[in-house]
């Protein structure tokens, strides 16, 4: 059960249960297969298998204005899981963005009382010390219009139908697919675009 979302042998504080659930929809998202095989007191195998690319791999070359209006677009990553946290940022940096990385509610006030231009939030909903909504009501305190993404493994309401009603608030369902991520950060970031440029 090891891959099932939310199975977890730790303590209610120790895990989410998805972290090898996420690593199993990125694979097969790249047409893999992620296999484990365990026994007692000889260890654990994790193997990988991705297809082989055929031919040379293309590079991705952006337009300078569009590298520049991308790079210029700070967004805040806030998730206990580290993780899922690491692909949140990840794929933030591998397109464009500036990422600034916060495990829980405390590091992310901290991360905003020391940046002006946060352009965007994506926040886990349910971490210890504090929830995604409670990082998003802090913010929004300063800075009503801050757009956010609540991504979590459960339903939408964990965050309140309210909430997800607002123009500003995106809602992204965990495992996720990285592509979801950056088209509902575009979605929410035309605005700012326009502002940056």
């Amino acid at each position: 059960r090891i891959f099932e979302p939310f199975f977890t042998t730790k303590e209610e504080s120790g895990g989410s249960g998805l972290g090898l659930a996420v690593c199993v929809r990125i694979v097969q998202q790249w047409c893999g297969e992620l296999a484990l095989t365990s026994e007692v007191q000889i260890g654990t195998r994790v193997s990988v298998a991705i297809p082989l690319a055929e031919g040379s791999p293309s590079p991705v070359v952006r337009e300078e204005s569009e590298r520049t209006i991308a790079q210029a677009k700070r967004i805040m990553v806030v998730d206990d899981d580290p993780l899922v946290r690491n692909v949140l940022v990840h794929t933030l940096e591998e397109d464009g963005y500036e990422v600034l990385s916060a495990d829980g509610l405390s590091k992310a006030l901290e991360h905003a009382r020391n940046v002006d231009d946060l352009h965007l939030v994506v926040t886990d909903v349910v971490m210890p010390g504090g929830s995604g909504v409670d990082v998003a009501n802090a913010l929004w305190d300063s800075r009503p219009e801050l757009p956010v993404i609540f991504v979590s493994g459960y339903t939408g309401s964990r965050v309140g139908s309210a909430l997800l009603a607002r123009d500003n608030v995106r809602f992204l369902a965990k495992p996720f697919d990285p592509n979801e991520l950056l088209r509902l950060v575009e979605d929410l970031g035309a605005g700012q675009l326009a502002a940056v440029n």
